[in-house]
C-alpha cells in the first residue's frame, strides 16, 4: 500500500507538472513578452536627417566653406569692348564663405578671398574680393551641385597701386556628402572685376576663372 501510494504522488506530481507548462507558455505570450520579444524587438531610433526635406537639408541649416585652388587670367578689356594685353598670369586664390539656407533648396550668404598674380614686369597683382552670394543648390543621390551668383567689390593693388571696384562673380561646383558634417568638392568660377579710374579712357575690366578644390562644414 506505501508503494503504491508513492506511485500515486509520483503520478499526480508528473500530471500537474505537465499541466503547467502550458500555463508558462501562455504567460510568456502575454503583454510583457519573452526575453527573446525583447531582444529583436526594434529600437526607436531616430534618423539624424529627421525633420528635414527630401533633400536631406532644413531650413536654417549653415554651411562653412574653404576653397583652394588656381586663378587663370581670360582677358583684359578696355572701353568699348577694346581688347588689352594681357600681362598678368596664372595665380592663386583663397576663399572663406558662410551660407544659410532659407528653404531646402535657396541659400544666402557671405564671401572674403584673397589672389595673388604674377605679371610679365615680375610685380604681383592682388585681389581682394567681397560679396554676398545667393543661389539654388541641386541634390542627386548624395551628390550636392550648388550654383550662385554673388557680388560686391573687391581691392585691386598693384605695387604702390591700390584701388576699389565693383566686384561679380558666377559659380558651379559639384560636392560629394561625405557624411552629415562634411561635404567635399571641386568649383569654377567667372570673376568680372572692372577698373574704374577718373579718365575714362583708361578704364579696365578683368575677367578670370577660378578653380578651386572646396570642403564645406554643415552645422
Amino acid at each position: 500500500m506505501v508503494f503504491s501510494g508513492a506511485l500515486l504522488w509520483l503520478f499526480l506530481a508528473l500530471f500537474a507538472a505537465a499541466g503547467g507548462l502550458p500555463a508558462f507558455a501562455q504567460a510568456g505570450d502575454g503583454g510583457e513578452g519573452t526575453f527573446d520579444e525583447d531582444v529583436n524587438r526594434e529600437l526607436p531610433i531616430q534618423s539624424e536627417w529627421a525633420g528635414m526635406g527630401s533633400s536631406g537639408y532644413a531650413d536654417g541649416d549653415k554651411v562653412f566653406l574653404i576653397s583652394l585652388g588656381t586663378l587663370f587670367p581670360l582677358a583684359f578689356t578696355g572701353r568699348g569692348y577694346r581688347l588689352l594685353d594681357n600681362k598678368v598670369s596664372t595665380g592663386g586664390v583663397g576663399i572663406l564663405s558662410y551660407l544659410y539656407f532659407i528653404n531646402p533648396s535657396f541659400f544666402l550668404g557671405g564671401e572674403l578671398g584673397g589672389s595673388f598674380s604674377s605679371t610679365i614686369g615680375e610685380n604681383y597683382l592682388f585681389l581682394i574680393p567681397i560679396n554676398l552670394r545667393f543661389g539654388y543648390q541641386f541634390l542627386w543621390r548624395r551628390f550636392e551641385f550648388p550654383v550662385s551668383a554673388g557680388l560686391g567689390g573687391a581691392i585691386h593693388s598693384y605695387r604702390s597701386r591700390d584701388l576699389f571696384g565693383l566686384f561679380a562673380k558666377f559659380e558651379a561646383a559639384a560636392f560629394y556628402r561625405f557624411n552629415n558634417d562634411w561635404s567635399f568638392g571641386l568649383s569654377t568660377a567667372f570673376w568680372w572685376c572692372p577698373e574704374w579710374t577718373t579718365e575714362s579712357e583708361h578704364d579696365a575690366y578683368g575677367h578670370f576663372l577660378s578653380l578651386t578644390a572646396s570642403a564645406r562644414y554643415h552645422f
